[in-house]
This record gives C-alpha cells, sequence and structure tokens, in this order.
C-alpha cells in the first residue's frame, strides 16, 4: 500500500471514530433541547397586572370629599391630634353609647379619609381643586349627591377587588405558582426536592424509574444527563455529568444543567407557546413494543430499557399513555402544571378587562362628584329659589323639633295656603272664611309633613353623559 493510500485509510478511520464518539456524546442533544425549551416556559415571570384608571384613588378622594363635606356635628367627633397613637379604634366614649354596630368597622375608613382630606387641605382656599363650599345650603345638597356617588363607587370597587383576589394580582400569583411547580416541583422552589421534585436521590433508579419519573422538568433533566457510566456525555459538551451511582445531593447532579440551556425565553404565557412545547416533547417519544405492550420512552434506547447506563441513558413514560381514557401528556405532573398555568394566564386577563370596565364607570363617578363639588363651591348646586324653599322647610323642621300629636298637625297644616292643596293634605282642611289652611279632626289621624329634603326639579344638573357611556361598556 502507497503512503497516500495509508494517509487515506488512517483519515477515514479517525473520522469514523470521531463520529462515533460524537454521537454518543450528543446521543439526548435533541431530548435535552426539549426539556429546555419546557424549563423556558416555566421561567416566564407574568407581568403585574395594574389598572388604569387606579379606582382605589378615586374612591379614596371621593371619600375625602364626602367627609369633608360632612355636618360639623359629625366631623367634629375626630381629633386628629389626639388620635394619633390609635387612629383604628373607635374612641371609648362611642363604644357603649346607642350607636350602631358598624361604626367599629368604618371607623378607621372614616378617621383615614378625614385626616387625608384635612392634610390636602379640602374644603379650604389653600386646595384650588376642592376650595370652601361657604353657603350651608350648597354644603349640605353636595354632602348628599357625593355620598351617593360614593356609594356607587364604593360598589363597583368592591367588584373589582373581587377580581383582583385577596393578593391583589387578579391570579397571577397562582399563574405563578404552577410554573414554578412545573419546573421544580412545588411553588416557591428553586431547585427539585423529594418528595415533590424528585422521587429519591439514592441512586438513578430511585430518582429516575419508570414509577418515578414526570414530578419536574428539573429531575427528569437530570436523569436524562447523568447516568451511571463513568463520564457520560449524551447531553452534549457543555454539560459537565455527574457519575449517579451513589447518594448525592441534589445541588451535585442539578448545578450544572442550571447554565446548560439556551439563554431566553417566550414573551408571555399562552396556550400556544405551552402546547407547542409540549408538542414538542411528545412527537419525540420513541414508542417500542414488548409482548404487546406499548413503550414511549425519552432519550437513547440502542440497549433495551432505560437504565442508566451508556446506552440506556432515557426516560420511560410509559406508564403515563397506558391504554385507557384517564392517559396522556397531562397525566405527567410537569405538563399538566404547565397547562393549568397557561388556563389559569387567560383568565387573568379576562379578569383584567372586566375590572378595567369597571374602573372607568368609577371614574365617571369620581368626575361627576368634582362636577357637584365645583357647582356648590360656586353657589351653583342649588338654585336661589330650590335653596329658599329648603331653607323654609329646614326653619319649619326646627320650629316642630320635638313637638308631636295635634300640635305638630296644626303646624303641619298651617304651612300651605293653596285651597285645593290644603283639601287633598291629610288631616287638613282650607278654611274658605279665614282664607287659610288649618287642622281637620275628621279626617285622617295626623301624618308627619311630607320630606322637603330633596333636590326637586329645578336642582342642579350634572352632565352625566360620560357616565351612562361608561355604563353601557359593560
Amino acid at each position: 500500500m502507497s503512503r497516500q493510500s495509508t494517509q487515506r485509510a488512517v483519515a477515514a478511520a479517525l473520522t469514523l471514530l470521531l463520529g462515533s464518539v460524537e454521537a454518543a456524546q450528543d446521543a439526548n442533544a435533541k431530548e435535552h433541547s426539549i426539556l429546555c425549551r419546557l424549563l423556558s416556559v416555566a421561567a416566564i415571570e407574568p407581568e403585574p397586572k395594574t389598572l388604569s384608571p387606579d379606582a382605589s384613588a378615586l374612591v379614596a378622594t371621593l371619600e375625602e370629599l364626602n367627609f369633608s363635606n360632612s355636618d360639623a356635628n359629625w366631623t367634629s367627633n375626630f381629633d386628629f391630634a389626639a388620635m394619633t397613637a390609635k387612629p383604628d379604634e373607635l374612641p371609648q366614649k362611642f363604644r357603649k353609647a346607642p350607636y350602631p354596630p358598624m361604626w367599629t368597622t368604618m371607623w378607621p375608613k372614616w378617621y383615614a379619609a378625614g385626616k387625608r382630606a384635612g392634610e390636602a387641605k379640602v374644603g379650604t382656599a389653600r386646595n384650588s381643586d376642592y376650595p370652601a363650599i361657604n353657603d350651608g345650603r350648597q354644603k349640605k345638597q353636595a354632602h348628599s349627591q357625593i355620598s351617593a356617588l360614593l356609594d356607587r363607587a364604593l360598589s363597583l370597587k368592591s367588584k373589582i377587588d373581587n377580581l383582583k383576589g385577596a393578593d391583589g394580582t387578579f391570579g397571577m400569583t397562582t399563574v405563578r405558582s404552577h410554573l414554578q411547580a412545573a419546573a421544580y416541583g412545588k411553588p416557591e422552589a428553586n431547585k427539585p426536592t423529594t418528595p415533590d421534585g424528585i422521587h429519591a436521590l439514592a441512586n438513578w433508579d430511585s430518582a429516575c424509574g419508570k414509577s418515578n419519573v414526570g414530578k419536574s422538568l428539573a429531575s427528569d433533566m437530570m436523569c436524562l444527563c447523568h447516568g451511571t457510566g463513568v463520564t457520560p456525555q449524551d447531553c452534549g459538551l457543555t454539560v459537565t455529568a455527574v457519575q449517579w451511582n451513589a447518594a448525592k445531593t441534589i445541588d451535585e447532579p442539578w448545578n450544572p444543567l442550571k447554565t446548560s440551556c439556551p439563554c431566553g425565553k417566550p414573551g408571555e404565557l399562552t396556550d400556544a407557546v405551552v402546547e407547542a412545547a409540549v408538542t414538542d416533547f411528545t412527537r419525540a417519544l420513541k414508542e417500542t413494543s414488548t409482548g404487546g405492550e406499548k413503550v414511549l420512552h425519552f432519550g437513547d434506547n440502542s440497549g433495551t430499557g432505560c437504565n442508566g447506563a451508556d446506552t440506556k441513558l432515557c426516560i420511560d413514560y410509559s406508564d403515563f399513555f397506558k391504554k385507557g381514557g384517564d392517559s396522556g401528556v397531562s397525566k405527567i405532573k410537569w405538563a399538566a402544571e404547565l397547562r393549568l398555568a397557561a388556563g389559569l394566564a387567560k383568565q387573568t386577563e379576562t379578569r383584567l378587562q372586566q375590572a378595567q370596565t369597571l374602573a372607568l364607570l368609577v371614574e365617571a363617578l369620581s368626575e361627576e362628584a368634582k362636577s357637584v363639588y365645583t357647582a356648590a363651591a360656586q353657589n351653583r348646586l342649588v338654585p336661589p329659589a330650590e335653596a329658599e324653599h329648603q331653607a323654609d322647610a329646614s326653619r319649619h323642621r326646627d320650629q316642630t323639633q320635638g313637638i308631636t300629636g295635634e300640635k305638630k298637625q296644626e303646624i303641619t297644616c298651617q304651612e300651605e295656603n293653596n285651597k285645593d292643596k290644603s283639601n287633598s293634605k291629610a288631616g287638613c282642611k282650607y278654611n274658605d272664611k279665614d282664607r287659610k289652611c288649618e287642622e281637620d279632626p275628621a279626617k285622617a289621624t295626623a301624618t308627619a309633613a311630607p320630606n322637603t329634603n330633596s333636590t326637586g326639579d329645578n336642582s342642579f344638573l350634572i352632565n352625566k353623559a360620560p357616565l351612562w357611556l361608561a355604563f353601557l361598556l359593560l
């Protein structure tokens, strides 16, 4: 053989040898990349969900306006300087008084609203947005309308809070928990631990045997890349393999794999992202049959079965795909957790959109309250004629305070001068001779005077178009 022929033969032999070594080293490279992709999905950090406008801030402003326009007898109950030490506690002087039980619950909110209003100088010349309302009638009417708007806003905020959930994340904390469970076996974990994330650590079979796999993506990757051979390199040269032939701490097999995957992860958790990654996994499963039983394994199975040896470094998932209705990839714990996380992520988006609509309604109520306040501060909320009517009614109530029975009926009748209205008024009749309304004992027993504390047909009208438009969004 010539020298040139010898060189060609040696080169061919080296090529075959190197190819054989490379094939052994990378036997599970494809499967390793698939698990990397699944782990990258499990590593997605769901973005916090925030509302704009901020319904809580809008309601807080409404509470401040409501407090600042309350009756002076009411606001005088709050001594903010004296109650600094225990602001959330109902003062002792009110605990034995005949006040409603809800005072105990509501006191902290009232206190907080009043304190904020004071600090913001609401109702004073120092607050340009909400200056003082100097006319008592205007102030009283403003309080009545703003209080009603606040009640509606609080009802909407309660619905928003329910959508947010106890942790205020619209369910994203739960989504994150399921992603962590897929990656490591349980929420808040950053590596697999027994028994949730990996069955055991004594040897390859106790961790990776047929009945022990699927607890977490991290543990299955350890089973795929670390075997019982001296230097298994099935997942490629980038993975520093560990011989799994004795008891290990979890860090020994896991740490070399943490940085073995390419950087990068999907930007958003969706059903499509999860299903694409899971589909890659199921397509990579290799099916064989032994004695009529279907065997599905993942990884190098040049020999027979999976036992961690150099040519049998694979994972047997057959138990998850047995014949019957209750089988399939979702029986694998990490696959089920990923799918559940994606479904919940979709629900959080729906809840966020619902809350967004409700927040817009709160904003409309807030704008209406601002209009009410401005009108009152400019003496436009209660027109002059209506204001005088309310003043007369107020004086009448003051005069009859504490008067009952016939005397009260007499006063009630005397306030009416119109003949037709006098005769139709309960307990009254019109005296044609004296031209006045007086008590009629023959009629039904005296009834209370009609409530004249209303806004009336001529009351100040707020432009409610934005509010009604917002309601149409529901």
